[in-house]
């Protein structure tokens, strides 16, 4: 443990002081609002007209916000439940659009409901259905070295192999992409004189890579240089302190 965690706290407290009470206000009582509009929503007579409501003229987002609703009340299950039956109607809606620029927005739709569906069976600990759930041979390459992390941390490392693989022989990826996952491998692994290589060689190139510099700074302590690792840290989130603090394993390594 750093003293490195008092300066974060105190930079989350201007932020929250800075905020307007009005904002707080309105976030705070977002939920209340969304079940009493749905409440209302289910009176409407006949049941016709209520159907064609729900299904035309309200916005999908405000489905999405409802299912949100659950996850802030604690029950896990049954946003999960409500986002997968989202997913399931954006599917079937796309299967049954005749218009092609109908058929994107439903496939739009559905992708962001299966990375919502993911993050929370990922936050579940549910990690082999979550890649299952993206699997495919026709996977773009940032989405097949997503689903590559996802079997590291369920322990697969042969099926995350395979993926980390593929994108590496893809013309189409990008080449920090590619040095990304070799440096996750290597970590994995336990390789972590390949894995600090990787990075410093990364991050000649990009100086302001923020993974890059967390992933350099996990592989120094895997080392067992701590001081040396910690100090990168540091000195990252001073240089730059807007775009390390959005960087959640990052401040979890600092602190």
């Amino acid at each position: 443990m750093t003293n490195n965690w008092r300066a974060l706290a105190r930079m989350a407290r201007d932020r929250i002081v800075s905020s307007t009470a009005r904002d707080v206000e309105l976030i705070l009582n977002a939920a209340a609002e969304c079940e009493n509009l749905f409440s209302v929503l289910a009176t409407i007579e006949p049941p016709t007209a209520r159907a064609y409501v729900l299904a035309r003229l309200l916005p999908f987002e405000l489905e999405v916000l409802r299912a949100r609703c659950a996850y802030w009340a604690g029950d896990h299950i049954g946003y999960l439940d409500d986002m997968s039956a989202l997913l399931r109607r954006c599917r079937s809606s796309a299967r049954a659009a005749r218009d092609p620029a109908e058929q994107a927005m439903w496939k739009e739709r559905g992708a962001r409901m299966s990375l919502i569906v993911a993050s929370q069976l990922v936050e579940m600990k549910v990690r082999v259905q979550t890649a299952v759930l993206f699997c495919t041979n026709s996977a773009a390459p940032a989405l097949r070295s997503a689903i590559a992390r996802i079997y590291l941390q369920g322990g697969f490392l042969a099926a995350a192999a395979a993926h980390f693989d593929a994108v590496d022989v893809d013309p189409d990826a990008e080449s920090t992409l590619k040095d990304m996952n070799a440096i996750v491998r290597a970590a994995a692994e336990g390789n972590w004189q390949a894995a600090a290589a990787r990075a410093r060689a990364l991050l000649e190139r990009e100086p302001e890579n923020v993974a890059a510099i967390n992933n350099y700074a996990v592989a120094l302590l895997g080392m067992g240089r701590v001081k040396e690792g910690i100090q990168i840290l540091a000195d990252a989130l001073q240089a730059s302190p807007s775009a390390t603090t959005t960087t959640e394993p990052y401040l979890f390594n600092l602190c």
